[in-house]
């Protein structure tokens, strides 16, 4: 079963970011808001969205492991919206994703910083070339952006194309790590 476990709310230097971990891992992660409220109003809305999700049975992620990840977490957090390459090792727990959604979020999460991959791209990564629109989809279901990259894919003609966050917010994230690559 799903288990709320953990919650982070702290500032960064685009706002105030709520990150929600269950006993599987990093669950639910908002961009940068301008208030504390707004912050844990996006969350809410990402976490009732859970409800809706079939989670299949994953291993349990160790209290104790969880105590030593959160301050290095948010430690992450700050050096990325402070312009510093950062790689997101971390436990996301993606229990909830058909195993489409699960390879295209993971071939997300290994492009590198700084980088970008078209739809298509991301479709051949994960093992469906003629998928473009459908990665689209699954990008769009990211819970967890930043740490699974999904401003970092976009259109073939390299221009941004969608964000379910702020399509704005996309263009700071590339901008943000393409000058400091």
């Amino acid at each position: 079963m799903i288990q709320l476990i953990q919650t982070q709310i702290f500032e960064t230097a685009f706002g105030f970011v709520h990150s929600a971990w269950f006993n599987k891992g990093l669950a639910a992660l908002t961009l940068p808001q301008e208030s504390l409220n707004e912050a844990i109003c996006v969350m809410e809305r990402k976490l009732a969205g859970w409800k809706d999700r079939n989670a299949f049975s994953a291993p349990d992620m160790p209290a104790e492991e969880l105590d030593e990840l959160l301050p290095c977490f948010r430690s992450l957090l700050l050096d990325y919206y402070n312009g510093l390459p950062v790689n997101f090792n971390i436990p996301v727990d993606l229990s909830w994703c058909t195993p489409f959604q699960l390879s295209v979020l993971n071939a997300i999460r290994a492009i590198p910083y700084g980088s970008a991959l078209s739809y298509r791209q991301v479709g051949i990564a994960a093992g469906y070339p003629k998928a473009a629109r459908a990665v689209g989809n699954a990008a769009g279901s990211n819970l967890t952006p930043v740490v699974i990259p999904c401003h970092r894919v976009i259109m073939h003609n390299g221009k941004q194309g969608g964000f379910s966050d702020r399509i704005g917010f996309k263009k700071l994230l590339l901008d943000l790590e393409s000058a400091n690559v």
